[in-house]
C-alpha cells in the first residue's frame, strides 16, 4: 500500500528536525542535544534559534 499522503504534504516521518536562526536565517543541523552558544553565521545567541521541521 502506497504511504503518499492525499493532501500533498510529506509524512511527518520524512521530516528533519533542525534549528534556524530567527535573526540570519541560517538552518543548523544539531548531533545530539547541544546547541552552539551562537549561531555560526551571524553571532546571534542561541536563545535566537527556533526549531523547525525540513524535508
Amino acid at each position: 500500500m502506497d504511504n503518499e499522503p492525499v493532501d500533498g504534504r510529506p509524512n511527518l516521518s520524512d521530516l528533519e528536525l533542525i534549528w534556524r536562526c530567527l535573526n540570519c536565517g541560517e538552518h543548523l543541523r544539531i548531533e545530539g542535544d547541544v546547541l552552539p552558544s551562537h549561531c555560526p553565521s551571524c553571532g546571534a545567541p542561541k536563545t535566537e534559534f527556533e526549531r523547525v521541521r525540513e524535508d
